[in-house]
């Protein structure tokens, strides 16, 4: 019986958390864009890692937070975040191209031209 209690007032938690969680990642990400167009990097960054400590997979933080360190010359962690990225939406031809430029610029041109057609394939613009 007090497993059932303990597991009910979970379970009330988590309902009714859950959607504050998701708003403040959603504003987290709103504010860590407007940074982003000003180029103010480290108040970008700091929204974009509380934005994840509410939603871990949320793919705008994820993908700007590669923009960032890809801005502050930070390639290795630029990768990294484009690569989570990816593993969440492989149908942004903006991350596949940019996928494509990190490989290009490390020498792995086998890699970079699968990225690069991946991101022309799914290039609706064209």
């Amino acid at each position: 019986m007090q497993k059932n209690i303990i597991t009910i007032l979970f379970v009330t938690f988590l309902v009714t958390v859950s959607p504050f969680a998701l708003d403040s990642a959603k504003v987290y990400t709103k504010n860590g864009g407007k940074a982003l167009i000003v180029k103010d990097y480290q108040t970008a960054l700091k929204n974009y890692q509380n934005a994840l400590r509410f939603d871990s997979n949320n793919f705008e933080a994820i993908k700007n937070l590669g923009v960032i360190y890809s801005a502050t010359g930070d390639q290795k962690k630029a990768k990294e975040y484009f690569l989570r990225a990816y593993q969440i939406n492989n149908k942004s031809p903006y991350l596949c191209n940019t996928l494509g430029v990190i490989y290009s610029n490390e020498g792995n041109n086998t890699k970079a031209i699968e990225y690069y057609r991946q991101a022309i394939k799914l290039d609706t613009t064209s």
